[in-house]
């Protein structure tokens, strides 16, 4: 098992549970630029791997601990309300985000998936971004 492995399943997820997402995709930089103007379709939904720690279990093997992030941002037009609780608005879409992948196993033989964190990245009258973050671990062999 390998943390890539892990960021294809939770994409893969992510595409068949939140059908209504336009974009679904591994986080590269996309909010660096200004994110009023960002040309990616929304809602949109970004994976990043975050980081693992290790406890050994022996002198071949280790727990991977493997944390990562999906950042669901989206677009209301109308304001503040819309951009919050409009049919695909943030609320909706950060829970839906925390129902598809908590408790997932993927067919992987990992730890199930859990949330450990929902924080605001980014608001302003017609976009916000949420970060949602979640961990598994598993074991492997290096």
């Amino acid at each position: 098992m390998k943390f890539g492995d892990m960021e294809e399943k939770i994409l893969a997820a992510l595409e068949g549970g939140l059908p209504y997402l336009k974009t679904v995709g591994t986080y590269a930089g996309q909010f660096e630029a200004d994110v009023k103007t960002m040309p990616a379709p929304f809602p949109a939904a970004y994976v990043v791997y975050r980081g693992s720690s290790f406890e050994p279990v022996d002198s071949a093997n280790h727990m991977e601990t493997a944390d990562f992030t999906v950042l669901a941002a989206a677009r209301g037009f109308s304001g503040g309300e819309d951009l919050r609780k409009s049919g695909y608005g943030i609320y909706r879409m950060t829970d839906d985000i925390i129902l598809t992948l908590t408790n997932q196993r993927f067919g992987l033989d990992i730890a199930p998936v859990r949330p450990l964190r929902l924080s605001l990245v980014f608001a302003s009258k017609t976009v916000a971004v949420y970060a949602v973050d979640f961990r598994t671990s598993f074991d492997r062999t290096f």
